[in-house]
């Protein structure tokens, strides 16, 4: 049985990358906004799903008045309902890594079989949004189920801050938005409220790694727009395939035309 651990919102203090593509990277630039997704709408459809409260949960009953249903009359219900307490998380997602063997799944996943970009932020020189929480990876997620009838404050919390470890080679933190939380948050609201443009310097950038098959005008075009903002503390980097050890590799990229 795996211990669900009691600190579930550790904060991550270190650089992190954010796989993109050059478009959404241009936009972000020109914007000056990062995007946020709503949880619910992520790839892994147990990722902050209504599932993991399962349908005898005494939790679940408490909340939504919930009743004895059949299975097929369950799933029916999971796939009309929207339960409030997981539609006002929003999440923007980074890796902890991009150059370790985790990271070539990273690149051909997100980075569109290396034809896109990453970026480093660094969170031990900055607090954007509180810093990004480390996801917590389980081999058994029916155990969170049995842990979170205990929490019901932080019910929303928890769910976003695990995932199965057939995803552990991600190695994903998150920058996490709760719009039912006090406080001030600007933003803006996109594609039937499913993401949310959020106010971000993109001088807080601190280095952009090239995929290895990413092309030179996509390149040039970032560098440029970089060069527009007065960016000029910036790293540029490429990844390629070392020949000898056939290893993911990165050399910094002087040859920019800006």
């Amino acid at each position: 049985m795996e211990k669900i651990k009691k600190h579930i919102f550790t904060t991550y203090k270190k650089k992190v990358y954010r796989y993109i593509s050059f478009d959404t990277f241009f936009k972000t630039i020109e914007t000056e906004s990062l995007i946020f997704t709503r949880t619910d709408h992520f790839n892994d459809p147990l990722d902050n799903s209504r599932v993991l409260l399962g349908y005898n949960s005494k939790l679940f009953n408490n909340y939504y008045n919930f009743k004895d249903y059949s299975d097929t009359e369950w799933n029916e219900y999971i796939k009309q309902s929207r339960i409030p307490v997981l539609d006002s998380f929003y999440a923007c997602c980074f890796s902890k890594v991009y150059l370790e063997k985790e990271s070539y799944l990273m690149w051909s996943h997100y980075g569109q079989s290396h034809t896109q970009v990453c970026f480093e932020l660094d969170f031990s020189k900055h607090n954007y949004y509180g810093g990004p929480k480390e996801i917590n990876y389980l081999n058994d997620l029916t155990e969170l189920r049995k842990n979170i009838t205990t929490d019901e404050k932080h019910i929303g919390l928890k769910l976003i801050s695990y995932k199965s470890d057939i995803w552990s080679y991600e190695k994903e933190v998150r920058l996490i938005i709760d719009l039912n939380e006090p406080g001030q948050f600007q933003y803006k609201t996109i594609d039937n409220d499913k993401r949310l443009l959020v106010p971000f310097n993109p001088k807080l950038i601190t280095k952009v790694i090239f995929g290895l098959k990413s092309s030179e005008k996509n390149e040039n075009r970032l560098a440029k727009l970089f060069d527009s903002i007065g960016h000029t503390k910036l790293i540029f980097e490429k990844m390629l395939i070392n020949p000898v050890s056939l290893k993911l590799e990165s050399i910094v990229y002087l040859e920019l035309d800006i």
